[in-house]
């Protein structure tokens, strides 16, 4: 009977013990997701930084450009390939006016014939940041 006892107390001991082995695997998974989540933060929040200088060129709004369209893709699972535009039309669905502002903006400053200005380029940076650190705040 006392055997009976002492084995019962060694699988709940042995229950518990997986229970906890568990718990402590899942935490860990999870913390190094939120780890990544906020380097992927600091890195967007460094890229646009690095282009946020004196002379902006035509390539410092390719990479823009570029940082902009991962971001969209990353984080709202926005086809690559849809255009400012079509970008824009989603957003005011969902009534993200900055982000519909941030489309409209950069597709005239993409594709007009008009030369690009220092002031556009500072404007969408700016409102890319707006827009990374209020989905940041979100997240």
């Amino acid at each position: 009977m006392e055997f009976i006892n002492i084995l019962a107390i060694l699988i709940v001991i042995l229950i518990l013990g997986i229970i906890i082995w568990y718990l402590y695997s899942l935490n860990k998974k999870l913390s190094n997701k939120i780890d990544v989540e906020k380097n992927r933060f600091i890195l967007y929040k460094k890229q646009l930084k690095e282009l946020d200088k004196i002379d902006l060129t035509k390539t410092d709004l390719e990479k823009l450009n570029k940082l902009a369209r991962d971001f969209f893709k990353e984080r709202f699972n926005m086809n690559y390939s849809m255009t400012y535009l079509e970008l824009a039309n989603k957003f005011k669905e969902d009534r993200f006016d900055e982000r519909v502002e941030f489309c409209h903006l950069m597709s005239d400053v993409l594709y007009s014939d008009k030369k690009i200005d220092t002031r556009d380029i500072r404007r969408l940076l700016m409102l890319l940041s707006d827009i990374i650190e209020d989905y940041q705040a979100l997240g």
